[in-house]
């Protein structure tokens, strides 16, 4: 029965129209403005009038109102595309099942609006006529439609405009993709049109600002109790037994605690349908389908609830927090602030994304979204945001095969130091398993409009400008191992096809006579093949207009059997979706991702050397480690985890019987500071070590923060030298043997060229997504719903993400650790003569008369002497009874040494951080006392015992005014001697010394090979010491 409210609820809606809608009365006053101002716009600019469409019926306004007034069910949406959740529940009277919503739904954004809004008073003639824009020019909405259904397009039908200029690679060419026309959200917001731009508007973003979030609010409250729950992985039935063992907390129930923190948020949730089996995704030209075309699956449950969802978050939403927080909107400047620093630099330095060839090719274009070009550049903004996208599939539980795939993006207008932590990774959705998806791109469509729209444009808030400004996202490059990258981004095959490399037009053969249907990459062919006809120097790439002429070929194949055969003939099973997203570019915005190109690499290698590589043995060399040899170099292995500082890298397990769960990580620090140990004189030749050696050496050239043109110079000779070594020892030209030029050893010809266009290697690793799936993969709680807790935990990462920029709360909400304290512990810094070095605690003070150290105060006077040019007497008077000692030295953007006798703490299984290299000026005349005095500089190991701080007293003799502080460090010295290779190594101590801390170099690690100690030292972080010239 209907109530007065009901129906005082129900008189509230008018037909707009504008749209033909049944609407609020405030919702139809708005349209009516807008189309008001659209109207003189288009008459401006001699645009026929906008079309209204006609007014539904009262009969279906009656039925809209109904539904939009009673609980939604499934069924009764006829086949619904998406289900909506936001942090403030809205609900659309004009749901319509999203078949029947075109690809771009230009009208109004009427589905924001609540149904209790007040009334709102018919607007003025005259404050519409003040309020239209005073310049006769097209608002974004206009631009957006004419890009969209070809106004911009001339008499002949080419894509031109005054002064455009089209994208790198795309020479004309449109992309026929087929699910064309199809997809639209409900969400979709339209672009920045002038109405947004209000002072209301200002006035709410700053008044978010000045308000805050009150510590004594019941807000703060749920968001300290949301961050602990999500931190510590608190369960509902944990959550629960913490509320009724507190009750005095009041603690609201873990629903109503994530609808209030989620209320905070900017951050929306659209639930698109899928496959059960996560084949597809039921969006564009799968839209209307019942059930999946892969596996039969239906579509809905009998109760007429969808099968499964695929949960994602707008990009949009998320940036837009980090523009609304002055903190985060400053810290998103880095990107305009930095992009032109080496511009000018006659050397040709790339130290980041922004000194590529691709980004510096996409700011002089402008901008094509959907084929057709805008009147704006890539990047023209200094607002504007660059997202590198990646994306992987992780095993979601131990055992078993259910799988995922996080859709995340890495912020590069964010600094290098701050991009890659877990904080700041954009994740917009979860593939769900438990299979890996059969079509990546009806999943990928959704990114791809999103990405679409983004970059068209969107009003968003500027705290640190105050002011709304247009929000352009552009996502040119991504990034993933070499399948991912094949099934998610560039529609491609790798191994299976005749050219499976995505850069390079290289021509696989197989091997003949055999069912082995995988094509190798040999750049010199064995007899009985037709020649290559490219070699190392004059192997040409691959463009963008080609690949994609030769995807059109595939996707417009006559029959099945010839799309096959072009397919196995380009490695290209159809146009990418991907290829859509704006600035995207073939072959480099699909740049080899090093990560995994080392893990498959060194893999391959260990594989080789212990001859269990295919099969293939030593052929007609010997580089075959034997058994015996390889089990201790294993076990070598194994101890030397405990003398290699944890900051090197993670422990190592047994390679010789123990390769299962070895990361990309865990190959890495083996083959770059344990290998070069413990394979010297292994080989039954020493070429092979030395082979070995030239692998190693461009491993560390290419994880160097920056190059220089020669550097990449000398890079792409040594990566040829090495190459065509590795084929004349492995592959040695052999048929049978072709399995060893696989695709992961035929990448590295091309990582010089990665360089260059695409950025420098490490800024497209997939470290940060490797910790993103280990994040994730901690928050399953349930073995039959795991990907609705996988879902919740990216939901929650986000909105706790989102809030914190918004609200600027990076400081004020507490940061949980095992040794966490509200007030940090005490540290040493002396930016003036230490600016490299900060001391930790643990702090004591040691006497030396108490705790019977007169040696110690003998060296510090030996010290004092050496460095003041007085005797040892004289030394000692300015020496006090006692020093301040400190259990750890922090050196700057580098590792943490441990004292070995002032840090007290032992933990059980703690590895050896206590050996340092220091460096010292030596008289290389010591011994010739007539002769003046030579200094150089000279490299020292030892164990750091003690670093402390040494107040030295006024002293005339010493040159000494007033007191000073010394940061010195008590060294126990290594008797070192070094090998022919270069390796430092030791088998007995020195005496003791005092040295300055200034002389500290590196934290370095040990292992143990065949009775020596030898030094590991982390690469990129040894440098050498600086001395004045009054240091002599």
């Amino acid at each position: 029965m209907d109530t007065p409210e009901d129906r005082q609820e129900a008189t509230a809606y008018q037909i707009c129209t504008h749209c033909g809608k049944l609407l609020h009365r405030s919702t139809v006053i708005r349209h009516q403005a807008k189309a008001a101002r659209d109207n003189a716009l288009a008459a401006a600019l001699n645009y026929p009038p906008i079309a209204q469409p006609p007014p539904s019926s009262p009969t279906d306004s009656i039925t809209s109102t109904e539904r939009a007034l009673s609980p939604l069910r499934a069924s009764e949406l006829g086949s619904p595309q998406m289900e909506i959740d936001s942090p403030s529940p809205r609900i659309d009277p004009d749901l319509r099942p999203i078949d029947a919503i075109p690809f771009f739904d230009l009208g109004a954004d009427d589905a924001t609006d609540d149904l209790g809004m007040p009334a709102v008073e018919e607007p003025d003639p005259d404050l519409l006529r003040a309020m239209a824009p005073p310049a006769p020019l097209p608002t974004q909405d206009q631009i957006y439609e004419r890009a969209r259904f070809g106004i911009l397009e001339d008499e002949e039908g080419e894509n031109e405009a005054p002064g455009v200029t089209l994208p790198p690679g795309v020479d004309n060419f449109i992309i026929d993709w087929p699910f064309d026309d199809d997809l639209q959200t409900e969400d979709y917001e339209l672009p920045p049109t002038v109405e947004l731009e209000t002072e209301a508007e200002l006035n709410a973003a700053r008044m978010r600002l000045v308000d805050g979030i009150p510590e004594d609010s019941p807000e703060w409250t749920a968001l300290k109790t949301f961050k602990l729950q999500m931190e510590v992985n608190l369960g509902h039935n944990a959550y629960q037994k913490l509320r009724c063992t507190f009750d005095e907390l009041d603690l609201p129930s873990l629903q109503v605690l994530r609808r209030k923190v989620q209320a905070l948020s900017s951050v929306s949730l659209v639930k698109y349908h899928c496959c059960p089996n996560s084949c597809i995704c039921y969006v564009g030209a799968y839209a209307t389908r019942q059930q999946c075309h892969h596996c039969n699956a239906p579509r809905f449950k009998p109760d007429g609830t969808p099968a499964k969802l695929f949960h994602y978050l707008p990009i949009v939403h998320q940036i837009k927090a980090l523009y609304a927080g002055r903190a985060s909107a400053s810290r998103m400047r880095y990107r305009s602030e930095h992009h032109d620093d080496n511009i000018d630099d006659e050397d040709g330095t790339i130290d980041d994304v922004y000194d590529s060839e691709l980004y510096k090719r996409l700011r002089e274009s402008y901008a094509t979204i959907h084929s057709r070009v805008q009147p704006f550049k890539y990047f023209q903004d200094p607002r504007d945001v660059f997202l590198t996208g990646m994306t992987d599939g992780f095993q979601v539980f131990k055992k078993g095969k259910h799988t995922a795939w996080p859709l995340i993006f890495i912020n590069n207008n964010l600094s290098p130091e701050e991009r890659y932590k877990i904080g700041n990774i954009i994740c917009v959705g979860l593939i769900p398993g438990p299979r890996k998806p059969k079509e990546h791109d009806s999943f990928m469509y959704v990114v791809v409009e999103d990405l679409a729209k983004a970059a068209l444009g969107t009003p968003a808030y500027d705290a640190y400008e105050d002011c709304i400004f247009t929000l352009r996202i552009f996502s040119p490059l991504k990034c993933g191992d070499i399948p991912a990258m094949a099934s998610a981004y560039t529609g491609g095959k790798h191994h299976g096809a005749e050219h499976p490399c995505r850069t390079c037009p290289i021509q696989g053969i197989r091997i003949a006579g055999t069912n082995n249907l995988s094509y190798y990459l040999p750049i010199q062919r064995p007899l009985g093949y037709y020649p290559q006809q490219y070699s190392l120097t004059t192997l040409p790439l691959r463009t963008h207009s080609e690949y994609l002429r030769q995807a059109k070929e595939v996707d417009d194949a006559p029959t099945q059997v010839e799309r096959k055969r072009l397919s196995q003939l380009y490695g290209i099973n159809h146009t990418p979706i991907t290829a859509m997203i704006p600035g995207i570019t073939f072959p480099f915005s699909f740049p080899y991702e090093f990560m995994h190109l080392l893990e498959g690499s060194i893999k391959n290698y260990v594989e080789l050397f212990c001859n269990a590589f295919k099969s293939l043995g030593d052929g007609v060399e010997s580089f075959v480690i034997t058994d015996s040899v390889w089990k201790e170099i294993g076990a070598l292995t194994v101890k030397a985890n405990a003398t290699v500082p944890a900051s090197f890298g993670r422990q190592i397990p047994n390679i010789a019987e123990d390769r299962t769960y070895m990361t990309a990580e865990g190959y890495m620090v083996w083959a770059t500071m344990y290998a070069p140990i413990l394979l010297r004189g292994r080989f039954r030749h020493e070429r092979y070590y030395l082979h070995w050696l030239k692998f190693v050496s461009i491993i560390e050239r290419c994880v160097q923060f920056s190059s220089t043109a020669l550097e990449r110079q000398q890079l792409r000779a040594a990566i040829h030298d090495w190459y065509t070594e590795y084929e004349r020892i492995f592959y040695q030209y052999n048929p049978e043997r072709l399995p060893a030029c696989v695709i992961v050893f035929h990448a590295w010809i091309h990582l010089v060229d990665m360089i260059e266009n695409s950025g420098p290697l490490w800024a497209y690793w997939t470290w940060a997504m490797e910790r993103y799936c280990g994040l994730l993969s901690r928050a399953v709680s349930s073995r039959k719903h795991p990907y609705s807790s996988l879902n919740r935990r990216i939901l929650e990462i986000q909105t706790l993400q989102s809030i914190r920029n918004m609200y600027d709360l990076n400081e004020r909400l507490p940061i949980y650790t095992t040794m966490y304290a509200s007030e940090p512990p005490p540290s040493y810094h002396d930016p003036v003569h230490y600016p490299d070095l900060t001391l930790l605690h643990p702090q004591s003070t040691i006497s030396f008369a108490r705790d019977g150290l007169l040696d110690l105060r003998r060296r510090i006077a030996v010290h004092l002497a050496t460095r003041y040019n007085v005797n040892v007497t004289t030394a000692s008077q300015a020496i006090l009874p006692s020093v301040i000692q400190w259990g750890k030295v922090r050196i700057k953007d580098s590792d943490v040494v441990y004292s070995n006798l002032g840090y007290s703490r032992k933990e059980e299984n703690r590895r050896d951080a206590t050996f340092i290299q220091y460096e010292l000026l030596v008289d290389i005349h010591a011994r010739r006392r007539a002769v003046e005095p030579e200094f150089e500089p000279r490299t020292f190991f030892g164990r750091l015992d003690r670093v402390f701080i040494c107040e030295v007293q006024a002293n005339e003799a010493m040159g000494i005014a007033e007191p000073v502080s010394l940061l010195l460090m008590d060294v126990k010295t290594c008797n070192v001697t070094r090998d022919q290779y270069g390796f430092f190594e030791y088998t007995t101590y020195g005496n003791s010394e005092v040295v300055d801390g200034s002389t500290l170099r590196a934290l370095v690690g040990r292992i143990m090979d065949r009775g020596k100690w030898v030094f590991v030292q982390r690469t990129g972080v040894v440098e050498h010491a600086e001395f004045d010239e009054d240091d002599d």
